[in-house]
């Protein structure tokens, strides 16, 4: 049987890098911005009106030097009242300050406290953040409990790495949890609607193996196997088993799966494929 697995250490988790936030959407305008100075003179502008919002995205431009001189203390200045106005974005990337060191020395402990505080507000990637400091222990006691707990919960909020980490925790019954196929099943779908490729494929294998007594399935399995390929899982990886497959169904039924996968990446991605 092929194995399900997850990109992640041998442990169990790993400390993922630096996960910045996408800036925030500005306001419709008919002069929208059309450079980015002029994008982060409109930020300013918002920012300074009182928007805590664009505090978040003027925090990115001078993290990231758009439109700006690159200022990671201004991006800190930005984060921090953005977190005093009540926004989690606002206290998740402080917290990536202290984390990193980004306009002062890294503080791994200071760092946890301001995840904590955005995961109590339920943002997805700070419960995903904290259920990495929790198992590792990066400034707090560690907690396998309250790691997975954590972890769970952003899984269950969409955040598409938690949840393909909690698709091979339920049907492997890891972590204390017990075995549970069909949470599992549901966990990988949510990551494989993000686009995980290894998500997709694990989905592949629950359906050719018939896991935890969902039943096996070729058409299905060849289906997910031809997403995941699509998708940039290797193909290398699945020829063999893609193979096997297409050899147990019947043509109409390959040129079925095939059409499903395609219309699965439509629906799910927005990607049209053209097929050969």
């Amino acid at each position: 049987m092929k194995p399900l697995r997850v990109l992640v250490a041998a442990a169990f988790f790993v400390l993922a890098g630096f996960f910045a936030l996408a800036p925030a959407a500005l306001s419709a305008s008919p002069a929208a911005p059309s450079t980015p100075e002029q994008a982060f003179s409109r930020t300013l502008f918002e920012a300074e009106k009182g928007s805590a919002e664009a505090l978040i995205t003027l925090g990115g431009f001078y993290a990231e030097g758009f439109g700006v001189q690159k200022n990671y203390s201004r991006a800190r200045e930005c984060y921090e009242k953005a977190a005093r106005a009540g926004l989690a974005e606002g206290l998740y990337n402080v917290g990536v300050c202290w984390e990193y060191g980004m306009g002062s020395e890294a503080n791994p402990a200071r760092a946890a406290e301001y995840f904590r505080r955005a995961a109590e507000m339920n943002l997805p990637q700070a419960l995903f953040k904290m259920s990495l400091i929790l198992d590792s222990g990066s400034g707090v006691g560690r907690d396998e409990k309250a790691s997975v707990d954590c972890m769970a919960r952003a899984a269950a909020a969409g955040h598409p790495e938690a949840a393909a980490i909690m698709g091979v925790v339920y049907l492997n019954g890891l972590r204390g949890q017990k075995k549970d196929a069909e949470e599992g099943l549901k966990m990988l779908k949510i990551a494989a609607s993000s686009g995980s490729a290894e998500a997709m494929k694990n989905i592949a294998v629950v359906y050719k193996d018939g896991i935890g007594g969902i039943k096996a399935s070729p058409s299905d399995a060849l289906k997910w196997y031809v997403t995941a390929e699509k998708c940039g899982y290797p193909a290398e990886a699945l020829s063999a088993v893609t193979a096997g497959l297409r050899g147990k169904l019947s043509a109409g039924e390959r040129k079925k799966a095939e059409a499903e996968a395609d219309a699965w990446i439509k629906e799910n991605l927005g990607v049209t494929v053209r097929t050969p």
